[in-house]
């Protein structure tokens, strides 16, 4: 019942922003899940807490892993950023879902919080299979499936971690493999670019820093004192953005998991997304967009701001999209 569980995502939105969540651990006797926190020892140095989201009856089924990385313009973001998502997910899809954290600035500086989120997967795809995790099952060709997804800063991570694996460059980069190959990749409002690595022939169109410098909420302004936060000395690299790597060749990527991202008119990040799906469809990977023509990036259903675009709205196009990931 696609429709029904859209509206409990919308519901679980909404009760999220009004604060009216119970905070029990469970959404609700018609959504019977278990909600676990736990610290897990990703690597040295790094424990995250993070929330575990799955039904609890058992089940003979196939449980996917979805792992869901918050945004927060890498200064902040709850482990319930996410939360609505994470449940709507764990209900529609019997999913096993991780809702993951990474070190924040000014603590760190980049590119720690993109490794951090690539070794809480690591970690993830060796022990996610184990009962205190839910039992999942991360391979897709078993029913099952291995789906990292995020918003804004979490998308930025997410599509990173996807490119990474894709290209097989994790022994390169010093990090370890994962055990089991990402399925999906769920890149809500990402940040992949500066000028200074926008493809050329893109250069022309790229005009979203220009076009939303003063819309209301996050604008191109804010964007900078992100990027200015963060300290990136290498846009080139692979771990601020996959793109690099997508414009160097036109191999086809058969083993790159599908993509499925979103987009909004009035977002400084909105050519982003563009120029992402277009490198990956000439690449031959699987891609599905949705644009939401009357929004900005505060509109991101996780952030609790309003949201105008319909036909599909945010929180229907989500849960579609996540939908399409899992091959459901």
């Amino acid at each position: 019942m696609p429709g029904h569980f859209t509206t409990m995502l919308k519901e679980s939105l909404s009760r999220a922003k009004h604060g009216s969540s119970t905070g029990s651990g469970n959404p609700g006797p018609s959504f019977p899940l278990t909600e676990t926190l736990m610290t897990i020892p990703v690597s040295p140095g790094f424990s995250p807490r993070v929330k575990v989201i799955h039904p609890s009856i058992p089940t003979t089924r196939p449980r996917p892993l979805i792992v869901l990385l918050h945004g927060g313009g890498f200064v902040r973001g709850p482990i319930d950023y996410l939360r609505p998502h994470g449940v709507a997910f764990a209900e529609e899809f019997n999913a096993v879902v991780v809702l993951g954290t990474y070190r924040l600035v000014p603590t760190v500086r980049w590119p720690v919080p993109w490794k951090d989120s690539w070794n809480l997967l690591a970690y993830l795809s060796k022990h996610a299979h184990e009962p205190k995790f839910g039992s999942a099952e991360l391979d897709a060709n078993k029913g099952g499936g291995f789906v990292v997804g995020g918003t804004s800063a979490g998308a930025s991570c997410a599509a990173v971690c996807g490119g990474i694996d894709a290209f097989g460059v994790s022994s390169d980069e010093g990090v370890d493999e994962l055990a089991s190959r990402l399925t999906g990749v769920m890149a809500n409002v990402p940040f992949l670019l500066v000028p200074q690595i926008v493809p050329q022939e893109w250069r022309s169109r790229w005009t979203a820093w220009q076009d939303n410098e003063r819309v209301k909420g996050f604008n191109t302004n804010t964007l900078r004192a992100v990027i200015q936060g963060i300290q990136c000395s290498n846009y080139s690299s692979r771990w601020f953005s996959p793109i690099p790597d997508l414009c160097q060749g036109d191999d086809q990527l058969h083993g790159h998991p599908r993509v499925y991202m979103t987009y909004c008119h009035f977002d400084p990040l909105r050519d982003d997304a563009l120029v992402y799906s277009e490198l990956l469809r000439r690449r031959g990977v699987k891609v599905k967009t949705d644009l939401f023509p009357d929004d900005g990036h505060t509109a991101w259903s996780s952030m609790g701001f309003a949201m105008r675009s319909k036909n599909p709205s945010i929180p229907e196009a989500n849960m579609e999209g996540m939908r399409w990931l899992l091959r459901r």
